[in-house]
């Protein structure tokens, strides 16, 4: 902080830089601090998680933490902040300090010595942990119960149908005949759905609105059954006297409450003999209901004690909860994940993903399979089966978007507001389908887009970096004498990036053209996806365009030529070439040969984009029609290659050039049947397995590459 200050009043004197002989004066501020959540919230001076209040941009408190609606959670402030820092700093003994935290969550940082620095709007929330390592693990292994050795959940009900706690039930059967709809709303999802089954009400919906809604009618329904029957002839109110039974109340409030003719409509309701006083017969009452381990407020005995006994053969059969993601699913997801091709630049996630073996996952490896991989299976395997499998996949692909959106390398305010919508949507119905409690990850998902406007497009503001620097340093070998590895580790860094600058000039490439070689070999070494993707943010690398040897000339197909020669003419504006073996002349034409130069790869955007012969996963490419722009397509490439003709003046023109085979669209009526199309953002979209003739297109129309995936 010291240096940073220096930095920012008077600034530092370079006596000499690289452009610069003379020197240069150099001024400095440190703006986002960028590392995980708890070393931000440590760094800052902020509460962790479990804090009172848990996040560094607002002031909602951790007991608050399912409220969705924004406007409640008041903002924090930099001065409100500086001052319950100072305040803390001021303090004399350490169980003040500790008092004056636990009321407002602050403590002193170093960093507010800079008097710029802003720790609510400068402290990021990491996306790579929140979206990877946190929301997309959190789904997969908490909500859906990612287990191999678990069984699947029942393909009719939700993972928390399982039997609730004797509490739930007992509670949720106090309200199920007289509660009110708020009443009943405080009851979890499972036990609203475990009364449904219990007294065999029909719904078409696993959603907690929806199954309250059928419980009230079927109680309505009921109760203007039993209104045509004899009242019961008592003092006190019978239902509030069932109630009270039911929440558990002890034999010596019961007794004090009411009479004892409202135990005997009891025992004749529950089917429970009539003691030879008032107190025998509410021990007999509580022992019913002890016995059975829940209580039912209607005369469907029966029904509850099947109920119970197959639920307990259930929890014998099984020591693991049921996985919404478990054995059967899992296997079918570990059967696809091979057919989809996916680009040499993307890592493959493990086909035993999900097994003790296979063991913990990257944050790249858990981005791939759940914005890639997941989306092509589940989308196919869940969209035909239940409505509730329809539910969990659209809650998810709200997710997908989510993160696909914020992990997008160009940002629009459009594209902000598609966050937004998708992050709410999803923790919404993820609230709705699975009865969840969010977490600190979820909420603070709702405040990324501060960051998105802020900052712009989170690669520049999230740990990917670092955590590559980290690895960069643990793989080089060391003889762990601290004090010296820093130096050490500087110059190494600044020597491999001034050798990268010295490569980049073609008369050093010449001379040291092996050197060169094993240079590029090496930093190309490390193939993780999401370092080359966010790579194309800096354009081609200029070293990397140099071909290492001469090119091969190659004779084109005549599909390819024919096609070549359509594409210059139809740049041209006329027909101004012609194939030179052909007999026909035509004045005023250009005859061209069928010999080019063949290359082995095309380097846009950071990736190389390769031939079908010289690499299938490479070739598969989204590219914009040469007709109309605004559409893509998708295809895959053929051959690549440079050609070059004479020009009308003497001179020579030179390109290279892509022929790609596009996939045939959908019928506008089975467009209508792709299922993936439902999700336009991130779903993909289907084709026909059909390649229709080859076409021509420059580097400049290539979008990026594409998963191809032959379904069934």
């Amino acid at each position: 902080v010291d240096e940073l200050l220096e930095f920012w009043f008077k600034g530092v004197f370079y006596s000499r830089t690289a452009l610069y002989e003379a020197g240069r004066l150099v001024r400095a501020a440190l703006v986002p601090l960028v590392c995980d959540l708890p070393a931000a919230r440590q760094t800052a001076g902020f509460g962790g998680h479990a804090a009172k209040y848990f996040c560094s941009m607002c002031k909602l408190l951790k007991s608050d933490m399912d409220e969705l609606d924004m406007s409640k959670w008041g903002e924090r402030t930099c001065d409100e902040h500086r001052a319950d820092a100072q305040a803390w700093k001021d303090l004399p003994t350490v169980s003040k300090r500790e008092t004056a935290f636990k009321l407002n969550s602050t403590r002193w940082s170093a960093l507010l010595d800079l008097p710029y620095w802003d720790p609510i709007k400068y402290t990021v929330i990491d996306s790579m942990h929140n979206h990877y390592l946190g929301l997309l693990k959190y789904h997969c292994r908490t909500l859906w119960g990612m287990n191999v050795s678990a069984v699947d959940a029942d393909s009719n009900s939700p993972l928390e149908d399982a039997t609730p706690s004797e509490e739930d039930i007992a509670r949720g059967l106090a309200y199920f005949e007289t509660g009110t709809e708020d009443e009943l709303s405080t009851c979890t999802r499972a036990t609203l759905n475990y009364m449904c089954s219990l007294f065999q009400i029909p719904r078409k919906k696993h959603s907690k609105a929806h199954m309250i809604r059928r419980i009230l009618q079927f109680v309505s329904a009921a109760s203007a059954a039993k209104s045509q029957a004899k009242p019961a002839n008592t003092r006190n109110d019978l239902a509030a006297a069932d109630r009270s039974f039911l929440s558990g109340n002890s034999a010596s409030t019961l007794d004090g409450k009411y009479n004892v003719g409202v135990f005997e409509k009891l025992c004749e309701k529950y089917q429970v003999d009539v003691g030879r006083n008032k107190k025998e017969t509410i021990r007999n009452l509580i022992a019913w209901h002890h016995g059975l381990q829940c209580a039912v407020t209607d005369v469907h005995l029966s029904s509850l004690q099947k109920a119970k006994s197959a639920g307990g053969k259930a929890k014998r059969k099984a020591n693991l909860p049921p996985a919404i993601l478990g054995r059967k699913t899992l296997r079918h997801i570990q059967e696809q994940l091979p057919l989809t091709e996916l680009p040499s630049w993307v890592d493959r996630v493990p086909t035993n993903v999900g097994s003790t073996e296979r063991g913990k996952l990257s944050a790249d490896q858990w981005h791939i399979l759940c914005v890639i991989n997941l989306p092509i299976i589940l989308i196919n395997y869940w969209h035909s089966k239940s409505e509730l499998h329809r539910e969990r996949l659209k809650n998810y692909m709200y997710l997908v978007t989510e993160v696909v959106v914020g992990s997008l390398l160009e940002m629009t305010e459009e594209a902000v507001h598609l966050y937004e919508d998708a992050a709410m949507k999803y923790l919404q119905t993820a609230k709705e389908v699975y009865d969840m409690k969010l977490t600190p990850n979820h909420h603070n998902s709702l405040h990324i887009p501060y960051f998105l406007r802020l900052f712009g497009p989170l690669h520049s503001v999230r740990t990917f970096f670092s955590e590559r620097t980290n690895y960069r340093l643990q793989s080089q070998d060391t003889n762990m004498k601290f004090g010296e590895l820093e130096p050490t580790y500087m110059r190494q860094s600044s020597r491999s990036a001034n050798l990268l600058v010295f490569l980049q000039d073609d008369r050093i490439q010449g001379e040291v053209q092996e050197l060169f070689e094993a240079f590029e070999d090496m930093a190309a070494e490390d193939r993780r996806g999401t370092r080359l993707r966010e790579s194309s943010s800096l354009g081609d690398i200029p070293w990397r365009k140099q071909p290492r040897k001469p090119l091969q000339k190659i004779t084109l197909s005549d599909e390819c030529f024919s096609a070549h020669i359509a594409y210059l003419n139809r740049q041209a504006g006329r027909e101004q070439f012609i194939d030179a073996r052909q007999i026909r002349r035509i004045p005023g034409t250009q005859q061209l040969k069928n010999t080019a130069h063949r290359r082995a790869s095309l380097v846009c955007g950071g990736v190389s984009f390769r031939g079908v012969s010289d690499s299938p996963r490479d070739s598969n490419l989204v590219f914009r029609s040469p007709s109309s722009p605004s559409v893509h397509m998708a295809g895959r490439i053929q051959q690549i290659f440079s050609f070059s003709y004479p020009g009308t003046r003497g001179d020579s023109y030179e390109a290279t050039y892509l022929y790609v085979t596009p996939l045939k669209d959908l019928s506008a009526a089975d467009v209508l049947l792709d299922i993936y199309r439902e999700y336009p953002v991130v779903g993909g979209q289907l084709y026909y397995d059909k390649y229709l003739p080859g076409i021509i297109i420059t580097p400049d129309e290539v979008v990026s590459h594409f998963a191809r995936t032959p379904m069934k």
